[in-house]
């Protein structure tokens, strides 16, 4: 989904590609404290569920970083909302 996002035609594609990649994150967040909750023992669990909550803050710190850089940094506008798309949605 990241990539149709990137390499998007048309403005559909691109909504279909961004509702794609929203199922699948919302998926992520749903599954992932499901999973914690049954595998993970009962003293590790909060470390755990602080790990996953830090790596999302960190990915969207990283794209929010990416995305100021394309903006700032290449002048094609083109290329750089596709640049912004590609890396804040796989970060």
């Amino acid at each position: 989904a990241t990539i149709g996002c990137a390499l998007t035609l048309n403005i559909l594609m691109l909504i279909g590609a961004r509702a794609l990649l929203g199922i699948g994150i919302g998926l992520n967040f749903t599954v992932i404290p499901m999973y914690v909750a049954e595998t993970v023992p009962k003293d590790q669990r909060g470390r755990i569920v602080d790990l996953s909550d830090f790596s999302v803050v960190s990915g969207q710190l990283l794209s929010g970083i990416i995305n100021g850089f394309t903006s700032t940094f290449i002048s094609n506008d083109n290329l750089a909302w596709r640049l912004a798309i590609f890396f804040g949605d796989s970060a």
